[in-house]
């Protein structure tokens, strides 16, 4: 099995741990505020992930602190925390306001900004590539909408946008410096500054209500978007990155997680597939296997660190 194939199955695992999330996370957020909720995700991605790098180090001199990365990974890892840390809390606080779909769509936004990035940093987008991502993006609208989106935009629309845009420079950023430091720590390092973001902003901005504790429900929903989500799912993101080595198709690749939550939400939360968003989901699964196609375009040029 090939680097690249190996990548794409990776962020594909990805993108399921984080469709099936969209279940637990709505169940949350009907006994917590939403800046509470993601600053205990990322304590608890944070805190397993720092358990993991120090008992490794200490079992593994192989794996010590020093030796898992340079300046160039560690300062794309801080960079990464405040993207990923600014992207979840735009898009909880959009999420208590606006429907799930419209929340699904406008977050899925990042297909179209990753290559827009992308060109900024010197590296070519090929005609497919940008065919895949225009065909992926009217998916992932039928998919999240079922191709209505009749209501002006609103303030909850618009924090979900900027969470997307925050998104895009995060697969960018992991893209650039993924390659300088171990997937693992640079996944550690991610999380603990954004839930340093999210907890100052959390607590400044909603204090702390604890009564959601009483709720087992809502315990589960976030050991599953800390553990799972959190550590598996976005560590997945840094290695699958680091083995594709393209983030306008990693980007397309994890916004198949719109499929998978369409699916979860059916075995979960009861919810049925209609017809457009079966289209929806076959026009998306068309846009990755034209990502697969060759291109008559150059090798693009590498991102300059």
């Amino acid at each position: 099995m090939n680097r690249k194939f190996q990548g794409e199955l990776i962020l594909l695992s990805g993108a399921l741990i984080w469709g099936t999330a969209y279940a637990f996370q709505s169940i949350a957020m009907n006994f917590m505020l939403p800046l509470t909720f993601v600053w205990l995700r990322t304590f608890i991605a944070a805190s397993i992930l720092g358990i993991f790098v120090i008992l490794r180090s200490t079992l593994n001199p192989r794996f010590a602190w020093k030796t898992l990365g340079n300046r160039k990974g560690y300062e794309g890892a801080l960079l990464a925390g405040v993207f990923l840390g600014i992207a979840m809390m735009t898009q909880q606080i959009g999420i208590v306001d606006t429907s799930a779909a419209k929340a699904g769509f406008f977050t899925t936004l990042y297909l179209l900004l990753v290559p827009i990035i992308y060109l900024m940093f010197g590296k070519k987008v090929t005609p497919l590539q940008w065919l895949a991502i225009f065909i992926g993006l009217i998916g992932v609208f039928y998919l999240s909408t079922e191709g209505r989106l009749d209501e002006a935009l609103t303030t909850p629309d618009l924090w979900i946008m900027v969470c997307a845009v925050f998104y895009a420079f995060q697969i960018i950023t992991i893209d650039s410096r993924g390659q300088h430091i171990d997937a693992i720590m640079f996944s550690f390092v991610q999380f603990s500054v954004a839930f340093m973001l999210s907890f100052f902003s959390g607590i400044i901005f909603e204090g702390f209500d604890g009564s959601f504790i009483q709720y087992p429900e809502v315990l589960g929903a976030l050991f599953y978007v800390g553990a799972i989500s959190g550590v598996v799912g976005y560590t997945f993101q840094i290695f699958g990155q680091n083995l594709l080595k393209n983030p306008t198709v990693a980007a397309l690749i994890m916004s198949f997680e719109a499929v998978f939550a369409v699916i979860m939400g059916y075995f979960i939360l009861g919810e049925i597939l209609t017809w457009l968003e079966a289209l929806g989901a076959f026009l998306l699964m068309i846009a990755i296997i034209l990502t697969q196609l060759k291109s008559t375009n150059t090798t693009p040029r590498p991102i300059k660190p």
